[in-house]
């Protein structure tokens, strides 16, 4: 009997001293009295974990949509990027007035020829920009790139076998995309086919604004009418005439 009695003055003890760690812990706690020999059972289900597991799945969440729309978004993160650093360098933007007429992007596997072509466009009084001898030291090549395009009337990307497997290639060809749509310069591409490349193995960044772009094929079948090199480079040249709004801030060349 008395050892019955002690039991319950435990329990009760027991039972106190939890409803005050409950209170103070904000926690719900349940008291099992399992048998007759007063062995007790106590088991706290906390309010805390809850909340917790909560915060740390919103958490985990926000963390993958951020990389996801890093990862979509990532050029547009770089051109930002670069955007502000050269606007904390002082560096400013043209308004309709260029440095070239245009900005030639290539795959340095295909220089020869792009020499060639250099020389003949510049001969017809045209000031290009390429990368071997216009990028300057300081800005990076992504920073020349940006500048190289900001600066330029018209990008010629010169698509090869070569410039479709271009890391810097597909760069350029990015930030070309977003600075045309921010700028409302659409018609401001020009596409070089070199090789035999079928549009459905363009790379997909020309392909979504294919039919807002002066596209040129390369003569590379003779037996065709009119696939000469003299009409290529006529259309070159017909491409890349300056309008009476546009100007260049020096030119090297003499305008035609």
């Amino acid at each position: 009997m008395s050892m019955n009695i002690i039991g319950v003055g435990l329990f009760w003890i027991l039972l106190s001293l939890k409803e005050v760690q409950s209170k103070r812990n904000k926690t719900e706690c349940i008291v099992q009295n399992t048998n007759v020999d007063c062995r007790l059972e106590i088991s706290c289900k906390t309010k805390f974990w809850l909340p917790f597991a909560v915060s740390i799945t919103s958490i985990i969440i926000f963390a993958i949509i951020l990389t996801v729309v890093l990862v979509r978004y990532r050029y547009a993160v770089k051109d930002f990027l670069l955007k502000f650093k050269m606007k904390m360098r002082n560096y400013k933007e043209l308004n309709h007035e260029y440095t070239y007429d245009a900005f030639i992007s290539y795959s340095h596997k295909d220089l020869e020829w792009i020499k060639q072509f250099h020389d003949k466009i510049s001969s017809m009084g045209f000031d290009l920009c390429l990368d071997a001898k216009d990028f300057i030291a300081g800005p990076g090549i992504a920073g020349n790139i940006v500048n190289a395009i900001e600066s330029s009337r018209k990008v010629v990307f010169i698509v090869t076998l070569n410039f479709l497997k271009s890391t810097w290639g597909s760069y350029e060809m990015e930030m070309t995309r977003m600075h045309a749509f921010q700028k409302g310069r659409e018609d401001m591409v020009i596409v070089v086919v070199k090789d035999e490349i079928k549009i459905s193995d363009m790379p997909e960044v020309l392909k979504n604004m294919w039919f807002k772009i002066t596209c040129i094929k390369w003569p590379n079948d003779d037996n065709l009418p009119y696939n000469t090199e003299e009409i290529f480079y006529e259309k070159i040249k017909m491409s890349l005439q300056r309008r009476e709004n546009t100007t260049l801030l020096y030119s090297r060349n003499s305008v035609v």
